[in-house]
């Protein structure tokens, strides 16, 4: 009895740090993706404020850096397949195509950026059921932005048209980020940030500079937080998930 004890001790040993030294190298892959898609976003910004021109380029630069969290997100996904992991790994799928049609087909990438907020929402609900809390805070969200930006600013009626419904899922995909986990409730806080600067800068016309590089380097904060969620965590149980 005593042998078989032991030998169980050895073994739940040898798995902790066997785990351990996995979670050091997925966090060290991490950070070095976090790193190249620094240097991309960078090349990126060089790229619009030198040479405007070079639409296509730009295009495959954001989908280089969108494709980063997808794939860490894809091997995240394949350890644990569950409904948190497999929405997120989908809305970030879809991002990284609306990132390549923003420069090309802009209306096609709303529509494109609005699947991948319901791809969120879908995965934050996965979590557990929303409180009236989220509701509140959907309203309130929704309310405060669509008065500060839509109706107190010159915005012609189609677009605000446009604005109103974008702001609603873009509101709903923050509210209910509440219901996730902590690298969950950060992420989608900073993606809904980054989607309030670049409303602002649609209605004022703003296409480069600090306000610009600010909305588009938030944003990707904000998916790679989402990123990390699904690659560096290995809890199978989303329910679970939700208490960290």
């Amino acid at each position: 009895m005593f042998l078989i004890g032991e030998r169980k001790t050895g073994a739940t040993t040898a798995e902790t740090s066997r785990r351990g030294k996995n979670m050091k190298s997925k966090k060290m892959l991490f950070y070095v993706s976090c790193f190249l898609a620094l240097v991309l976003f960078a090349a990126h910004e060089t790229l619009l404020n030198f040479f405007p021109e070079a639409r296509p380029a730009r295009s495959c630069l954001k989908f280089f850096i969108s494709v980063i969290p997808f794939c860490l997100s894809f091997a995240g996904w394949k350890s644990n397949k569950n409904g948190l992991n497999f929405f997120i790994l989908l809305g970030l799928f879809i991002c990284c195509l609306a990132d390549v049609f923003i420069n090309i087909v802009f209306v096609a990438a709303i529509v494109l950026y609005l699947l991948g907020h319901l791809c969120f929402i879908r995965a934050f609900l996965s979590c557990k059921r929303p409180r009236v809390f989220n509701f509140v805070l959907w309203a309130i969200l929704y309310l405060a932005i669509c008065l500060g930006i839509l109706f107190l600013t010159d915005v012609p009626f189609d677009k605000r048209a446009e604005g109103l419904v974008y702001c609603a899922f873009m509101c709903a995909m923050v509210a209910f980020s509440f219901c996730g986990p902590a690298l969950i409730r950060a992420g989608g806080i900073i993606f809904g940030l980054s989607d309030v600067l670049l409303m602002v800068n649609i209605v004022l016309g703003i296409k480069d500079g600090p306000s610009h590089v600010a909305a588009l380097g938030i944003y990707y904060v904000g998916v790679f937080l989402m990123a990390a969620q699904v690659f560096l965590r290995e809890n199978a149980n989303p329910q679970a998930a939700s208490s960290d």
